[in-house]
């Protein structure tokens, strides 16, 4: 996997985790972000380890379904690519000095 792309990847799954918690209340599976991500289990699998490792992500117990959680820099990394996607689609509008045409 390129690197590039396991970064994008790893961002989705970060995402997909963090949305599937706010919307349930409980975290998701590997196969339900496998599932959401539209990725391999394996992926996810590999991608999740990586996200450990880099202290983005937490397991409350490795030998539950659901302990996927994420960590203050997961939800900070988060914050930070919702924050750059809502700058990128801001709109430019005309301001008032120049809609008079002064």
């Amino acid at each position: 996997m390129a690197v590039r792309r396991r970064a994008d990847l790893e961002q989705h799954i970060l995402e997909t985790i963090h949305e599937f918690y706010q919307e349930t209340g409980i975290p998701p599976t590997y196969r339900e972000v496998s599932n959401r991500v539209n990725t391999a289990h394996s992926n996810v699998w590999q991608a999740v380890k990586h996200l450990r490792e880099g202290g983005f992500l937490r397991e409350t117990d490795h030998a539950r379904a659901r302990s996927l959680l994420l960590s203050r820099a997961g939800l900070s990394r988060i914050s930070k690519s919702t924050n750059t996607a809502r700058t990128n689609s801001l709109v430019s509008l005309p301001s008032v000095s120049s809609i008079g045409g002064k």
